[in-house]
């Protein structure tokens, strides 16, 4: 297109210079620009002529912006680079479910103070399952020395679930016989011998214990199912033949055993016997060859790990159609976790892999600003991470931490292309020089991108008001990367886009059409003299021309420059010189362009259409309320991985099947139930000695890769999971050499001086073995034949609900001041006792505990909160004098008891702790809740509540004012999960209002004016319910996940009806707002400018938003699939409304002749702050008279 470009501005408008070679340089002013003598004397010469300025040179601009990348990048990677290795504490990424946890919730301040108080000296209780007698203590370290592999040490979960029929029965021939194979493949393993938990005793009458390098059996129900026989006819339950029993008989002789209730679900008893799961347990000991028994206790277990995960690529394919077969234990969940997690972030990979060839498309095939573009977004995070561990001091990244580089792709992509868009606009405005280009782009783009980049990081920002860690630092983390986003981009685009104008746009010509020209260098026209923005480049705003073919002009009074400069001879009719035609590279923005011109802006601006499209927003909107009401609070617990996973279903049978961490019980087996009966022996005719039809199970494969992991000590392989945080520090190197063990898969132990044995102990370890070989049973043997089967056990009670502790004397935690920004590094503080129990103990010692009897008889006979049977008051350990005053008081008579299970009492007992001089310092009740840990949390909450209404009617009845019980309390870890759903799910909702009011007064201070401000809330808020109600038809519902996911709504869709209504204020500026037009028309080209403005960018960025969140949606980690889909979803509703809602809103009740003033903005932040008052004291007056609103913790929002 022709242009006249500028020379200087006066103060009636622009003075353009002649640039005729021919004729000497002639000034034109207003008065001589448009007449015909100058239209028709001096025809206009097409943009890239030689225009007439000063300014610095060429070598000097590229020295500054070359500079200027390199400074940017080295500064942002040394702070970068510093925050993570300079500084003496590295960081840490907690994986946990503890980075949820809400330390300053009353009920977690009141368990972290019972689990504080449990750990003083002086606490007394009942003895775990768990825990080891003196008397096992003493012969486990008599095993120790005795040899290697005797001490029970390390342990791994198998668990078959019935699957692929209506018959969800375990106890079939098909589904037992495959548990048998995967059994005998994991015995198989060649290097089991070396890690296997070795029991002499019984490998010196079982010949084929004896054959498997005196390997314990497995703690499984198989041996039941599959025993073998000597040759002397006895029978051994080891599990290791190679026929199965007679189904029904071996099981009613496994079931003339309680243990047999170890092994099988929650339903199964005599009277119905079926079980949809069978679990195994494969028991590892030590001390391991070459090693001390009670040390160099982390180098073995870095050993068994490298071991223990060699199983995991085969247990993954074991299943089959007919069974599931799960697998657990500390080290495999730490693998798995820790694979899991890496896995998911290499995603970010592909999402950038994805994001480089869009923008390669998107900006016309330049390598040069698609990398520089990409590398502007990268350089935000070392910023971001600065701030966020030297300013903010916080040491540790979350899990949603994570999300953020997907999150942030989007967002800083659409700053990038704001800039670039800009910068090609200015083409059309033919400004001279490339440094005046850059300087309009800065100008024009960067405030933008302030503006979007403003309340973007005020919406993310609001989340730091969360309670819950993970939330708040996501939040922070999501602001500070915005914000340093913006500051990269601003300081990297400017020289990127001036090096790419004066270096680079030629040669990536030339590359581009060699290319489509199959290696022909030869193009249309010389590309010296070719524009460097070409036609194809997204047009600036442009004024449409009159009826009369002359366009509306008028100047700028302020000292911007301009967004454009008009053409004189604007009409095509009155251009003379012919404009050569030239070749430009191919632009999808130029087609984007053409699509919006074309297809959107007449639907919307017509006065029809306009008001079609609202109608259909505001149904689309009363669909979604609607929808919105059928959402649902979660029905299950809250999944931290796909369903699917191996991970997920064993925390979903933990929730539900309590049994797994409750109890223990390393010899439940058929082998060690049968040891003290006499031995069974069949008629050696019945039985073959060989079969020739038994299946042998294949060779394990060899472990070709084993990952180095570090060492973690957990109690339990499940509830591991929730105590999981990153070991930083490097694996321990050692030195290793082979054993004497020929074998094709040799074990390397470590070498160290051989472990000296006590000679008693050293002449019973080298005991020969039996060498007699082990024969099979026949097939269908009758195992009752020779067993009494006729007794079968009742079912024993075991744990199903949540435990909850009655506490007394502990008044709660004296916290620090000074908190060390993490959860995982926190210290909870020293406990507060109330120093009144013990000193009226001293007084009145016979009425408290009098009063303490009477209130456990008064809590286990409430049957709507407790279990019947399942209280448990007074701790045993006590001191005998105490014991005996509490026998001789009659209400301590009868006191309820907890079960006894497999000769061991059942854990989560009571306890209690004393003074120096033997006086009650504090007391834990212990009941089992009616409540399961495998019901929805929101419906566990309703039981939370009653326990505390509860707890304080025996304050108010049961007490007395001066009582030292008064300090009564309730608390359970259980509450801890549910109060984290439930603060969760409140937090999210008040961080999205929060978000919204943040955004709407940032968007009010922006704009100055209440109907622009209108249009962009009901925008946000169309866009939000249309979202929350696609949560419903994808059959979610609202937990945990999907609420603290909902912290990034606002955040990611405020920018794109931001951009588009601030284009809108700008085209404005470059409009004839007085010429006489309606406000209707004046609408109307004010909302066409501002899609020409802005909507090629925004529909990019959406673009590019959209192919970041795919590979998040493929994620395992649930936290990151959800954000995927959320974003996915966010995303797609947020363009659509933008370029439909907004656009129509701008064009149908946007103010016509509105500019930003200071004056303006003052008014909007008056009404803004009225309006947010005035939803405020009605939510206050609605709180105190109608019904209490929940706060972001759970209590009244108003107390």
């Amino acid at each position: 297109m022709p242009c006249w470009p500028w020379n200087s501005r006066s103060n009636n408008g622009y003075q353009l210079v002649s640039t005729n070679e021919n004729e000497s340089s002639e000034v034109l002013d207003d008065s001589t620009m448009f007449t015909d003598e100058v239209i028709h004397s001096n025809p206009p010469s097409p943009c890239g002529c030689t225009c007439k300025f000063k300014g610095p040179s060429k070598c000097i601009c590229v020295f500054v912006s070359v500079l200027v990348l390199c400074f940017m990048s080295g500064t942002s990677l040394f702070l970068g680079w510093y925050s993570w290795f300079g500084l003496p504490e590295q960081p840490v990424i907690d994986k946990s479910i503890d980075a949820f946890s809400i330390p300053n919730h009353e009920a977690y301040i009141k368990f972290d103070a019972l689990s504080l108080a449990k750990q003083s000296p002086s606490t007394r209780h009942k003895r775990s399952v768990k825990e080891d007698s003196p008397n096992e203590e003493l012969s486990r370290q008599k095993r120790c020395f005795l040899d290697v592999q005797t001490v029970p040490r390390w342990k791994m979960h198998l668990i078959y679930l019935a699957k692929g029929d209506d018959n969800l029965n375990m106890f079939t021939k098909e589904r037992l016989e495959l548990v048998h194979q995967v059994e005998k493949k994991i015995v198989s393993h060649p290097r089991f011998g070396q890690f296997c938990l070795k029991d002499k005793s019984v490998a010196r009458s079982d010949p084929a214990i004896s054959a498997n390098s005196g390997c314990a059996p497995l703690n499984s129900l198989l041996t039941y199912f599959f025993p073998t026989r000597d040759s002397g006819g006895r029978i051994h339950y080891d599990g290791l033949g190679s026929h199965i029993d007679d189904i029904h008989s071996a099981l009613r002789f496994a079931m003339n055993h309680d243990t047999f209730y170890y092994f099988v679900d929650e339903k199964i008893n005599r009277t119905y016997p079926k079980s949809r799961l069978i679990r195994t347990e494969v028991l590892f000991g030590s001390p391991l060859r070459g090693f001390d028994c009670f040390r160099q206790m982390g180098e073995q277990s870095e050993l068994f790990k490298q071991f223990e995960i060699t199983y995991i690529d085969f247990l993954s394919k074991a299943s089959t159609s007919k069974v599931q077969v799960l697998y657990g234990g500390n080290e495999i969940f730490d693998y798995e976790i820790d694979s899991t997690f890496w896995r998911d972030i290499k995603m970010a990979a592909y999402s950038l892999a994805s994001i480089i060839f869009i923008m390669f498309i998107l900006t016309s095939f330049s390598p040069w600003l698609t990398i520089w573009g990409i590398w502007s977004i990268i350089l935000s995070f070392p910023l971001a991470f600065f701030l966020y561990r030297i300013v903010f001091n916080i040491n540790a990244l979350g899990i949603l931490n994570g999300a953020a580089a997907f999150v942030i792709i989007g967002i800083g992509v659409d700053d990038v292309f704001v800039f670039i868009n800009i910068f090609h606009q200015t083409g059309d405005a033919c400004i001279p020089t490339v440094t005046h280009k850059i300087k309009h782009t800065v100008i024009t783009a960067g405030k933008a991108t302030f503006f979007t980049s403003f309340t973007t990081a005020a919406a993310f920002a609001a989340n730091m008001a969360s309670s819950i860690p993970a939330v708040y630092e996501f939040g922070l983390f999501m602001s500070l990367i915005v914000s340093c986003c913006w500051l990269s981009v601003i300081i990297i685009m400017p020289p990127t886009l001036y090096l790419w104008q004066v270096l680079f746009n030629n040669c990536e010509n030339k590359c581009y059409f060699c290319c489509i020209n199959g290696g022909s260098n030869d193009s249309e026209g010389d590309s010296s003299q070719t524009s460097s923005l070409s036609d194809a480049d997204v047009p600036m705003i442009q004024i449409d021309e009159r009826e009369h073919g002359i366009a509306t002009f008028t100047t700028v009074e302020n000292n911007d420059d301009p967004m454009l400069a008009i053409d004189p001879v604007f009409s095509p009719m009155i251009i003379q010189a012919p404009i050569k035609t030239t070749r430009h590279r191919f632009n999808i923005g130029r087609y984007i362009q053409a699509f919006l011109n074309r297809c959107i802006a007449p639907v919307i601006t017509s006065q029809k259409g306009k008001w079609i499209i609202i109608g259909f927003h505001v149904c689309t909107l009363i669909t979604a309320i609607g929808l919105i009401t059928q959402l649902h609070p979660a029905s299950q617990p809250p999944q931290l991985f796909h369903p699917d996973t191996n991970i997920q279903q064993l925390l979903d049978l933990k929730a539900n099947f309590s049994i797994i961490d409750n109890l223990r019980c390393d010899k439940c087996s058929a082998m060690y139930s049968e040891a003290k009966t006499q031995p069974h022996t069949v008629d050696r005719g019945s039985s073959r000695t060989h079969d020739s039809h038994s299946r042998t199970p294949k060779p394990f494969p060899h472990p070709h890769h084993q990952p180095q992991l570090q060492p973690t000590s957990t109690p339990s392989p499940i509830t591991h999971l929730y105590h999981h945080h990153h070991q930083t520090s490097p694996p321990t190197t050692t030195t290793t050499t082979t054993t004497t063990t020929t074998t094709h898969h040799p074990f390397k132990a470590q070498t160290r001086k051989p472990t000296t044995y006590h000679p008693f102990y050293r002449n019973l370890a080298t005991t020969k073995r039996p060498s007699e070989k082990p024969h099979p049973v026949s097939g269908g043997f009758n195992s009752c034949k020779n067993n009494k089967c006729n007794d079968l056990k009742e079912r024993p009670r075991l744990q199903l609900g949540t435990t909850v502790f009655v506490v007394f004397g502990i008044k709660g935690l004296q916290q620090t001041g000074k908190r060390s920004g993490h959860v995982i590094n926190e210290k909870k503080g020293t406990v507060m006792y109330n120093e009144d129990l013990p000193r009226a103990f001293t007084t009145r010692g016979q009425d408290i505990l009098k009063d303490l009897c009477r209130l456990c008889h008064l809590i286990s006979n409430n049957r709507e909160l407790v279990k019947n049977g399942s209280a448990q008051c007074i701790p045993s350990g006590l001191p005998s004098s105490l014991r005996q005053s509490i026998e001789a008081i009659k209400e301590c008579r009868d006191l309820p008891h907890r079960a006894i299970v497999y000769n061991h009492q059942l854990p989560d007992h009571a306890v209690g702790g004393l003074t120096k001089y033997y006086k009650l310092k504090w007391l834990a009740f212990a009941f089992e809740s009616t409540t399961s840990e495998g019901d929805a949390y929101f419906k566990a909450y309703e039981k939370y509540q009653a326990w505390d209404k509860f707890i304080t009617h025996i304050k108010d009845h049961e007490l007395s004012k001066n009582s030292p019980l008064r300090d009564i309390f309730q608390t359970s870890s259980f509450w801890k999960k549910v109060l984290m759903e439930v603060v969760a799910v409140y937090s999210a909702i008040y961080g999205l209002v929060l978000s919204l009011v943040i955004c709407i007064i940032a968007v009010a201070i922006f704009t100055g004016h209440i109907f622009l401000l209108l249009i962009v809330v009901i925008t946000i808020v169309c866009m939000i319910c249309s979202v929350v109600g696609i949560f419903y038809l994808a059959g979610w519902e609202m937990g945990a996940i999907e609420a603290i996911s909902l912290s990034i709504l606002v955040g990611s869709s405020v920018d794109y009806c931001v951009h588009l209504v601030e284009g809108y204020i700008l085209a404005g500026k470059y409009i004839n707002l007085n010429g006489g037009l309606k406000n209707t028309e004046l609408r109307r080209q004010r909302t066409k400018e501002a899609l020409k403005h802005i909507g090629v960018a925004i529909i990019s960025s959406a673009i590019t938003t959209i192919i970041a969140a795919i590979p998040l949606t493929q994620t395992l980690i649930q936290p990151f699939s959800k954000f995927g889909d959320i974003l996915l979803i966010n995303t797609t509703v947020s363009i659509l409304f933008t370029i439909t809602l907004c656009a129509t809103l701008l064009s149908a009740i946007a103010p016509a002749k509105f500019q930003a003033s200071f004056k303006s903005t003052v008014k909007a932040l008056i009404l803004t702050c009225l309006s947010v008052g005035v939803i405020l004291v009605t939510l206050f007056g609605i709180s105190k008279t109608i019904h209490p609103i929940p706060g972001p913790n759970g209590n009244p929002l108003f107390p």
